[in-house]
């Protein structure tokens, strides 16, 4: 799977990495996973460093993704999700999962990693 995820119980989050080409499948895929993960979901936020991948989804696609999985599974508005990026088409798909979940929980987009954790722990 080109997107996986850890979860450090210590700081009570959750560090995915995305790695490769993205597709509607793989991601799906993840959010199912992660998002029925109890452990993960008991966290206060996640931080998706998604530096190291390509997107192969439309906006369209991302869009049924995010309303049929991810918003119906976030835990409360107390989640933050941090997004670390390096390429504009990176911030622009990070922006749209920003604008659909954006009443559900914090979300900000970072371009540096450690500011992302820094923001999350607080």
């Amino acid at each position: 799977m080109t997107i996986s995820y850890t979860v450090d119980e210590a700081r009570c989050l959750v560090f995915e990495h995305w790695v490769g080409e993205i597709t509607r499948r793989e991601l799906a895929e993840h959010w199912r996973i992660m998002t029925t993960d109890m452990t993960a979901m008991g966290c206060k936020g996640s931080l998706a460093d998604i530096s190291e991948c390509a997107f192969h989804i439309t906006s369209d696609e991302l869009t049924e993704i995010i309303h049929s999985i991810v918003i119906p599974a976030i835990p409360s508005k107390s989640w933050k999700a941090a997004v670390f990026v390096r390429k504009p088409v990176q911030f622009g798909v990070a922006r749209q999962y920003g604008a659909w979940t954006g009443e559900r929980h914090q979300m900000e987009i970072f371009l540096d990693r450690e500011l992302a954790i820094e923001w999350l722990m607080n």
